[in-house]
């Protein structure tokens, strides 16, 4: 068996090199996922606030490269006590991420939120799946979370409340999840 001995590959009509081999054998290409970590939960955490609490979902990533993406995916299951607003914030350390600016008054900039009526939120729950590309420009360990606050009268809103049909006897419990991804750039 031959072996190439060699540190970089590209095209021959590319300006760069397209794969990057590390001393430890490791291969760098653009757009690659490089590492993939998760973090659970499926404890019920409530707020009838509007100040933002923690859902429970807080997951560290460290990455290898400063130029590296960080793909931010999560599914928050949510429920709500009548009419019921909620909205959820990422933040990056202590920086909230990915927020919408277009808000006025008494309105909010927030990722991404969720809204039910009377007839649905006593009893359902809903999942919200969101996902943003960050680029934290580090190569020390950095912690995402994802939090929520009630956002109409102070009613309650619930992480992972469990799901009852209005007979009680069919009762579904739920997991919420964020996952992060690093992107090679």
């Amino acid at each position: 068996m031959s072996t190439i001995a060699t540190t970089n590959i590209k095209h021959a009509s590319s300006s760069s090199n397209n794969i990057v081999l590390g001393s430890n054998g490791s291969a760098y290409m653009p757009g690659h996922i490089i590492q993939v970590v998760q973090q659970t939960t499926d404890s019920t955490t409530s707020t009838s606030g509007t100040t933002y609490v923690d859902t429970g979902l807080s997951q560290a990533i460290t990455p290898t490269s400063s130029s590296s993406k960080i793909l931010v995916t999560c599914c928050v299951i949510y429920g709500g006590q009548d009419d019921s607003y909620i909205g959820f914030k990422i933040l990056r350390g202590t920086t909230s991420i990915g927020e919408s600016s277009e808000a006025t008054g008494d309105q909010s900039n927030v990722p991404f939120g969720g809204s039910g009526d009377r007839s649905f939120m006593r009893f359902m729950t809903f999942p919200l799946s969101y996902s943003y590309l960050d680029s934290p420009n580090t190569t020390s360990s950095t912690t995402y979370k994802i939090q929520f606050a009630s956002r109409w009268d102070s009613n309650t809103v619930y992480i992972n409340r469990p799901d009852q049909t209005p007979d009680y006897n069919h009762v579904f419990y739920t997991t919420s999840t964020l996952t992060l991804m690093e992107v090679a750039a």
